[in-house]
């Protein structure tokens, strides 16, 4: 006889395998914990050739964020509404530590073993990879906390515990990618350091006619 216990840890384990990063980070906003100030935590650029971000002096090559969000797309290209981009998987990627530090302070289960059992389809998942999947599934957890009452205080108050980390971490992004605001958890492009100059119209219609 089938036990029905075991039977709905499973239809759990697949709903939230099929549904990976969605909301990741932003299921932490519950009770509108990102409406804190953080304190910016951008730095210089202090990377090399290759060096995509570098937070707290360890590197975060190009090649980490590109690779993971292949592979993040193809383990779970069925149920993603859009596909990662190299971008968004830099992002998840610095705040990375933050999370995975706060997750195991307070009993949040989020082991680098566990998140390789869900990429069943990549033969040899990447390190930034399976960083990623720790990442949703600490904010899934998150996520679950904010919507039981019994829970939502806790939720909270993780929250704040991972925004505050994250303010404290020395962040450097590559130009490439842009600057980090550590308010908004995201990577805000960078703005070209030139103004494109247009020629007015009527100077090309007296250039015309000369």
């Amino acid at each position: 006889m089938m036990d029905p216990d075991a039977d709905d840890a499973t239809d759990r384990k697949a709903r939230r395998v099929k549904a990976p990063l969605r909301g990741i980070i932003a299921a932490t906003a519950l009770g509108g914990a990102l409406a804190l100030t953080a304190c910016s935590s951008e730095t210089r650029w202090s990377g090399s050739a290759g060096t995509a971000a570098v937070v707290d002096g360890t590197r975060i090559t190009t090649d980490d964020a590109m690779v993971a969000a292949q592979q993040i797309n193809e383990q779970f290209k069925a149920s993603l509404q859009s596909p990662l981009t190299t971008g968004n998987a830099l992002n998840y990627l610095i705040v990375a530590p933050a999370y995975i530090s706060v997750a195991q302070q307070n009993g949040i289960p989020s082991s680098a073993a566990t998140a390789r059992t869900e990429l069943t389809t990549i033969s040899d998942p990447a390190d930034s990879t399976v960083t990623l999947i720790q990442v949703n599934d600490i904010a899934s957890t998150l996520s679950s906390w904010g919507q039981a009452t019994a829970t939502q205080a806790k939720a909270t108050a993780v929250q704040k515990q991972i925004l505050a980390a994250i303010g404290k971490q020395h962040i450097s992004v590559s130009p490439q990618f842009g600057t980090f605001d550590a308010t908004s958890l995201s990577i805000s492009p960078s703005k070209p350091n030139w103004i494109s100059k247009t020629v007015p119209a009527t100077s090309a219609t007296d250039s015309a006619g000369s």
